[in-house]
């Protein structure tokens, strides 16, 4: 998907991934930072995307290993699970099957900021068989 131009790209906030039959992980966007109605996106949504970050990149300790520094890539296709709403922003789960997706390298997005860049494919679906 390297050469993929997708509808979106938002600013997000990486949380905690988990594993289990599927691999999640929460993001959180400021409403300042969503130029679109996330209600629209998000809700009932399976999306292709690529998540990014560079872990550096929020204030953390200067990189100990150069590979460190390196922008992380995850691309793939997945499922909005779950979408909550606050007065200045919103949070999300984004569900893999967990065979899609390289759990560990997902793990380094954890307490991170990046980018979400994704296009929406159609309605969504919690169940792993069923997300393409």
């Amino acid at each position: 998907m390297s050469k993929r131009k997708f509808d979106h790209k938002i600013p997000v906030e990486f949380k905690s991934v988990s594993l289990a039959s599927t691999t999640r992980i929460g993001l959180a966007v400021s409403r300042s930072d969503c130029e679109i109605d996330p209600t629209d996106i998000f809700v009932n949504a399976q999306l292709e995307l690529r998540l990014t970050c560079v872990p550096g990149a929020k204030g953390d300790a200067a990189c100990q290993e150069v590979m460190d520094c390196a922008e992380l890539i995850v691309d793939g296709v997945g499922v909005i699970d779950s979408f909550h709403t606050y007065e200045d922003r919103f949070t999300a789960s984004l569900v893999f099957p967990s065979d899609s997706v390289d759990a560990s390298l997902l793990g380094r997005f954890v307490n991170k900021t990046g980018s979400l860049a994704f296009t929406k494919m159609g309605p969504g679906t919690v169940h792993a068989e069923d997300v393409v």
